[in-house]
């Protein structure tokens, strides 16, 4: 049996995936039972009909399609963002140091964006392992809990927030 994906997305940037059978076909072995009835006709046209409609509710023919297209691009900028503070947080301490400024810089742009949040959330952590100095610790630990418990607001299914809410957590803060 074959089956047809479709994938839709609504306007609320939710994405629908439907499985469709669409034939019973079998190779050689079906060819000479190969017959269209025009049951089967009907149960494709409605299935078509299903999709078109499903298409057409979730894209309004007033958009500019060429809009549409660059607000589903991803932001380059930001991909090279978490792209580079991903590997700073692997590197040396120089490199955890320069990640956790990188973020910080950004945040007033990104601090809606949970990939964001949830990777400065990680930084604090590193930077409470850096130093030394404990009232220092303390307040990366807290200030990585406020980020961690942001991205969660964002996003609670997301399993990198409950990861790193859960590590700044752990942190002592010394009280």
């Amino acid at each position: 049996m074959l089956f047809l994906n479709v994938e839709i997305e609504d306007n609320l940037g939710t994405r629908y995936t439907t499985a469709n059978a669409e034939s019973d076909y079998n190779g050689e072995t079906d060819k000479e039972t190969d017959r269209d009835t025009e049951e089967e006709d009907d149960d494709e046209e409605v299935s078509c009909a299903t999709v078109k409609a499903l298409c057409r509710d979730s894209l309004s023919l007033d958009d500019d399609p060429i809009a549409q297209l660059t607000t589903e691009l991803p932001d380059d900028e930001f991909n090279l963002l978490l792209e580079t503070s991903d590997r700073l947080h692997t590197g040396t301490i120089q490199d955890h140091t320069e990640g956790f400024q990188l973020l910080l810089s950004n945040k007033p742009m990104y601090k809606e964006k949970k990939e964001f949040l949830w990777r400065l959330a990680r930084s604090y952590k590193d930077m409470y392992e850096i130093t030394e100095d404990k009232d220092e610790k303390q307040s990366y630990a807290e200030q990585g809990r406020e980020e961690a418990e942001a991205a969660l607001q964002k996003d609670d299914q997301c399993a990198e927030c409950h990861k790193w809410k859960g590590l700044v957590c752990r942190l002592d803060t010394g009280g």
